[in-house]
């Protein structure tokens, strides 16, 4: 089960690396018809929906690949029971935040589709639309975290040493 869920934290980071070069795509695009003097007019509200996407459909494959920012010097250097135990207390003070994170994504997509939002630009895009990928966001980073903590935990059990994730560390 967990393998399929991170399979879809993997997908999610495939898709956002994608929405990525689409978005390079079009502000290319948009710089070149500027040049040209005919600017994309739907070009900027199309690449700030795929830059919030991308950011958070690729939350938690960036977690899974150690990708977010952590400053672990001093954990490093405790005893492994402490610092695995501070790493597990973080990873569920996260996980909580993410839930939440997750939740208010939910709140504002209801709201949003409630009203019938929509952008007011040339594009009137329905606002549950991009909204939805903060869901998906907090959702994705939230299995990350149970992943993580499930190892951290079994670690103790098991008076064993998880990897610190130093890849992005300092």
């Amino acid at each position: 089960m967990m393998a399929v869920l991170l399979r879809l934290n993997t997908l999610g980071g495939y898709l956002a690396g994608t929405l990525l070069w689409c978005l390079a795509g079009i502000v290319f695009l948009d710089v070149t018809a500027r040049a040209l003097g005919a600017p994309l007019l739907w070009a900027n509200e199309v690449s700030t929906y795929l830059l919030v996407a991308l950011v958070f459909l690729g939350a938690g494959h960036t977690y899974d690949r150690s990708g977010h920012f952590a400053i672990n010097h001093l954990v490093a250097n405790l005893p492994r029971a402490q610092r695995l135990g501070l790493e597990l207390a973080t990873v569920v003070v996260s996980l909580g935040l993410s839930l939440l994170f997750a939740w208010g994504g939910f709140e504002l997509v209801q709201f949003a589709r409630s009203l019938s939002l929509a952008s007011p630009t040339l594009l009137q895009v329905p606002l549950y639309i991009p909204y939805s990928a903060i869901i998906i966001g907090g959702i994705s980073l939230s299995i990350s975290l149970v992943v993580r903590a499930i190892a951290l935990i079994m670690a103790l059990r098991r008076n064993e040493d998880v990897d610190m994730r130093e890849e992005s560390s300092i």
